[in-house]
């Protein structure tokens, strides 16, 4: 009798560690280019075909009754939040793995859908994917109980969306033997085209300059990178004391040669030396610790003053996400002095 009382609770250890090894599970996983993929990828619907394979869904155990709740939600712009834009709800059927072409066929059947008409019809408007969208997936049993979930973001290059210079920044000095160009990164490109040039007048507007002949870097491509020397593609030499005008552009494939995204022209000017022009650095500094007393700490402030926080390593971003180079800070800093009450919160994070 001792004998079998001790064996109790061992057996139910052992049965316990197996039903947890097949708690089930759901698992989703892109695999397909989305750069290349349109609508119908992100439809579901009863017996709808030609949809192109871009996801694939597992679940574990295979073979037990389950019910699927699918959820498309839309990011349209960076920053902004998420939007419900498609939901369904599957029949019951036995578990298994299965593409998102599977969906409304065979036998995972959709028992119930509702789609957002107004953003629907927004995106296609678009013509094609833009921004993000998280697609969920969560397990049931057939009972109705809540089981597991996954999800999975796919991002997509937004027609609205800038491609901005992150350095050099406008009005800035470098030096002349080693000038680093870095931008940011568009979703789906897979080249950037490099163009600089010369501006010989402050009457030449930058675009005008940009695109004057003979330029220091003539299109050159670089591939799939977001930073490169602007020494090492140069066409002609860059010299001391002048000013140089950049612009970026992406390439996205697609129908018809694909679409170009361009950045914002920025201008800089070359020197021998590695450092900043000091009288009109110190100035500008003064100007931007003198603003900012009344918002940040002593010590931030100190650190502004002292040249400590150098004006190359800081990044300017407004409430939402949008990135300001220094000239844009100067401008709004001098109109904010007469009226200062417009000012909401300003915050300092040391990175």
């Amino acid at each position: 009798m001792i004998r079998s009382k001790a064996a109790i609770p061992i057996l139910f250890l052992f049965l316990a560690v197996n039903i947890n090894a097949q708690q089930p599970s759901i698992k989703v996983s892109v695999f397909a280019d989305l750069c290349s993929i349109d609508f119908a990828a992100l439809a579901a619907s009863n017996n709808l075909s030609g949809q192109p394979r871009i996801l694939y869904v597992q679940i574990s155990p295979h073979e037990m009754p389950v019910i699927v709740k699918g959820k498309i939600e839309w990011q349209k712009e960076k920053n902004s939040g998420y939007s419900n834009l498609f939901d369904f709800t599957t029949e019951e059927f036995a578990s298994r793995d299965f593409y998102n072409d599977d969906i409304g066929m065979g036998d995972i059947r959709i028992a119930s859908s509702n789609v957002n008409s107004a953003l629907a019809t927004e995106n296609l408007k678009r013509g094609k994917p833009t921004g993000n969208y998280r697609i969920t997936f969560s397990l049931y049993n057939n009972k109705g109980a809540y089981l597991s979930e996954a999800s999975t973001v796919m991002s997509f290059a937004n027609p609205s969306q800038t491609l901005s210079i992150i350095s050099p920044e406008v009005e800035s000095e470098q030096n002349v033997g080693s000038i680093i160009a870095q931008w940011d990164r568009i979703p789906c490109a897979t080249d950037y085209i490099i163009r600089a040039n010369i501006r010989t007048d402050k009457s030449q507007t930058l675009e005008t300059a940009l695109n004057s002949g003979n330029p220091l870097i003539n299109d050159k491509h670089v591939g799939d990178v977001t930073n490169v020397n602007l020494v090492e593609l140069k066409d002609r030499e860059f010299l001391a004391g002048q000013e140089v005008v950049l612009q970026v552009t992406a390439l996205v494939p697609g129908v018809g040669g694909g679409e170009k995204y361009y950045s914002n022209i920025v201008n800089f000017y070359l020197t021998e030396g590695s450092s900043f022009t000091e009288n009109r650095l110190d100035e500008q500094m003064m100007k931007i610790a003198d603003f900012l007393s009344s918002y940040l700490s002593n010590e931030v402030i100190e650190k502004l003053r002292s040249g400590e926080i150098k004006r190359n390593e800081l990044r300017i971003t407004t409430d939402d996400g949008t990135i300001l180079n220094f000239s844009d800070l100067m401008n709004i800093i001098s109109n904010l002095e007469s009226d200062p009450q417009s000012v909401i919160g300003i915050n300092f994070i040391s990175k």
